[in-house]
C-alpha cells in the first residue's frame, strides 16, 4: 500500500463518522463528498448559516418584546397624564 492509499483508507473512516451520526437529510447533503474536509467545510457552513438565523430570530423577539413594552409604557404615561395616543 501507498501513503496515498493508508491516507485514503483514513479519509473513509473518518468521513464516516458524519454520515453515520447526522439525520438522513444532513447524511444526504454531504453523503457524495471526494474528502472528509469538503465534509467537514460543509457541515460547518450548514450549522453557522442555522446559527445565524437563530440569532436573528431571538434578536427579532427581543426587539419586538421592548418595542411592546415602550409602547405599553408611553400609553400608560399618557393615559395618566390624562392624554391619548390619537
Amino acid at each position: 500500500m501507498t501513503m496515498y492509499d493508508d491516507w485514503m483508507a483514513s479519509d473513509c473512516s473518518v468521513m464516516m463518522w458524519p454520515l453515520c451520526s447526522t439525520n438522513e437529510k444532513v447524511s444526504a447533503s454531504v453523503m457524495f463528498m471526494k474528502i472528509t474536509k469538503e465534509t467537514w467545510d460543509t457541515l460547518k457552513e450548514m450549522y453557522s448559516m442555522i446559527r445565524i438565523f437563530l440569532v436573528l430570530i431571538i434578536y427579532m423577539r427581543i426587539y419586538s418584546y421592548c418595542d411592546r413594552m415602550v409602547i405599553l409604557y408611553l400609553i400608560t404615561m399618557l393615559s395618566l397624564r390624562g392624554l391619548s395616543m390619537d
